[in-house]
């Protein structure tokens, strides 16, 4: 006789966290509980979901006993848990490296106070100038960054799908609305997968960091020197160009803002093909 599988309803048991079901299997004559455990993988689902939950419960543990040694009959269990999808944030920032203030904001020369204004004879935004060469500074720049760790089928995790996270980390600023955050201010700084314990899922780590636009759409557009209006996309960079301009009211040479070039330095992509949702809800695999 073949072995026959199918489920004994009257055992089913749902609690908070997990949904568990009982199995009858017959037919199962001379075969090992890794070749039975082989066949229930095969027939129950790998997920399940339970009434009143958004979000499938991935299935989490197979357990067996034969009722009568030799007899090819077996009891099994199979339990579905709730998701581990985890979410973890930092706000900080890193070091980066300016040749230019947005503003002067006081000025000095000797003991005399010098109204910081442009034009005047306020060595201008530029930052460490000494006379030849603009030498910048490094300042903390805030930004916030999050990961996020879902629960991905093995079955569904593919080489495709590695190619397709490749692809995004290449091009790794959002195009579209990404949790909330409008395109141009969500970086995607790769991925990290590795097999759950009980190797039917891949657990995959997403890591991302937020630097917000300067927009008219936010209020928070730049302004530069005498410059304003500057529109700038999150990860976009910002490089001044100068010109010499000569005090007539002192023997110095001034460096003034001519131009302010915003450099687009990342391609962009969709990141709705990570699948793992885009909204500002938590992440899922298969996630809106």
């Amino acid at each position: 006789m073949a072995i026959q599988i199918w489920e004994d309803n009257p055992e089913y048991k749902v609690t908070a966290n997990s949904i568990t079901a009982s199995y009858n299997i017959v037919g199962a004559v001379g075969m090992t509980w890794d070749q039975v455990r082989a066949a229930l993988l095969a027939f129950a689902p790998i997920s399940n979901i339970p009434a009143g939950h958004p979000y499938q419960w991935p299935r989490r543990g197979i357990d067996g006993q034969e009722v009568e040694a030799k007899s090819g009959q077996w009891k099994a269990t199979v339990t579905w848990a709730a998701l581990t999808n985890q979410y973890t944030m930092k706000i900080g920032g890193q070091q980066q490296q300016i040749r230019c203030s947005y503003n002067v904001a006081q000025a000095y020369k000797g003991t005399q106070y010098v109204p910081a204004q442009v034009g005047s004879n306020v060595p201008g935004v530029a930052i460490g100038w000494d006379g030849r060469t603009v030498h910048g500074a490094s300042i903390y720049v805030p930004q916030r960054t999050w990961t996020e760790s879902v629960m991905i089928p093995v079955g569904q995790y593919t080489f495709d799908y590695e190619d397709t996270v490749f692809d995004i980390q290449k091009s790794p600023v959002n195009s579209v609305d990404f949790r909330g955050y409008a395109p141009g201010e969500v970086l995607f700084l790769g991925m990290q997968p590795q097999l759950d314990q009980n190797a039917e899922f891949m657990a995959a780590t997403f890591e991302f960091s937020m630097s917000p636009n300067n927009s008219e759409d936010n209020g928070n557009l730049l302004s530069i020197g005498g410059i304003s209006g500057i529109v700038k996309n999150g990860w976009d960079l910002v490089d001044v160009v100068y010109d010499n301009v000569v005090d007539s009211s002192q023997p110095q040479i001034i460096p003034l803002p001519k131009w302010v070039l915003v450099h687009q330095v990342y391609h962009y992509s969709d990141f709705s093909q990570l699948n793992i949702g885009t909204s500002e809800s938590l992440p899922t695999w298969g996630g809106k």
